[in-house]
């Protein structure tokens, strides 16, 4: 690949097509396990290469990606529970799902609703609720040199292991 032979391939986006049979093969149900399989073919998988082509794919994209699948496939397990199932979903589930699950989860299945909701795998008169934008304020110049000044001193502050600042710790394990 560096010489130009091989073409460039994102080990990312490989190692997320290299776990994904292993999640297929986890699936008890068949029909999870199709809609599972169709849903990272054709939704997840091209995002996926096509932000490939852009740019590096990061760790935290691969994460979400398989997030992604990974509620999709609660969800559709969640239904079967509920004694329903994603053709015959209701917006009462929809809700529910929404009010038992965090932000996260709630972002993550986003995505598959819209693709089952336009490959008509569920109702298309299902409604997904907005999603929340919260931003902090900014900090004001003198929280800003506060914090700044605190930073060095406070024992709080998490290091990242192997940086610089973390081999000055006494707490450092061999």
């Amino acid at each position: 690949m560096t010489c130009g032979t091989l073409p460039a391939v994102d080990k990312f986006l490989c190692s997320f097509q290299r776990r994904l049979p292993g999640h297929l093969a986890g699936i008890d149900d068949p029909g999870h396990a199709k809609t599972i399989k169709l849903y990272a073919t054709w939704r997840v998988l091209p995002r996926l290469r096509a932000r490939a082509e852009r740019s590096h794919i990061t760790p935290s994209v691969r994460r979400f990606a398989a997030e992604q699948i990974k509620h999709a496939t609660a969800f559709l397990y969640w239904l079967g529970e509920r004694d329903t199932n994603l053709a015959s979903c209701g917006q009462i589930d929809i809700d529910a799902w929404w009010t038992e699950n965090t932000e996260h989860g709630r972002t993550c299945l986003r995505a598959f609703l819209n693709w089952a909701i336009q490959t008509r795998r569920c109702p298309r008169l299902l409604s997904i609720p907005a999603m929340k934008v919260s931003r902090r304020s900014a900090l004001s110049d003198d929280e800003r040199l506060d914090a700044l000044g605190r930073l060095p001193t406070d024992t709080r502050t998490p290091m990242r292991p192997g940086s610089p600042e973390s081999s000055c710790s006494s707490t450092r394990s061999p």
